[in-house]
């Protein structure tokens, strides 16, 4: 749920202008329908625009994600996948594991996901990292008062 917020307020606070009829134009070269470009349109766009300040990010806190982070998360999605089955114990079943990891790799898109979530999952950890809220003692009365001004918005 935090990266989907994440997500949507970083797009409303940064203004990225994409050359728009060029990558329309593009899309139809590598045999994209009209229709189809038209109806995802939006979607492709919000996802082009996630990519570049995902990039950003990356290179802005100096995190990497490697082809081990990528992987990982393959090997826990292959589990998943096998847990569907009724296979719940993986330990001597690395065999099994590999082979579903190796089908799930074939997917594109999947591949794509992958990358964002460990993406995300890096960028917030370093934000997270880089900004540690300070712990501070409070009384119960001055709980109430930041209560009342964060969610009611009121001020005493």
């Amino acid at each position: 749920m935090f990266r989907k917020e994440l997500e949507e307020y970083l797009l409303t606070k940064i203004d990225i202008k994409l050359p728009e009829d060029f990558l329309k134009r593009y899309l139809l070269e590598r045999g994209n329908k009209q229709e189809d470009i038209d109806k995802y349109w939006e979607e492709t766009l919000k996802s082009l625009k996630l990519d570049i300040i995902v990039d950003h990010l990356l290179k802005k806190l100096e995190v990497k994600v490697t082809e081990e982070d990528i992987d990982n998360l393959y090997t826990e999605y292959a589990k998943g996948y096998l847990v569907q089955y009724g296979i719940t114990t993986f330990e001597g079943n690395e065999e099994l594991i590999n082979q579903v990891k190796e089908s799930l790799y074939k997917d594109e898109n999947l591949y794509n996901q992958i990358f964002m979530a460990v993406a995300w999952d890096k960028i917030v950890n370093a934000l997270l990292e880089k900004n540690k809220p300070e712990e501070k003692a409070i009384s119960f009365g001055e709980l109430e008062k930041l209560y009342d001004q964060k969610v009611k918005g009121v001020t005493k």
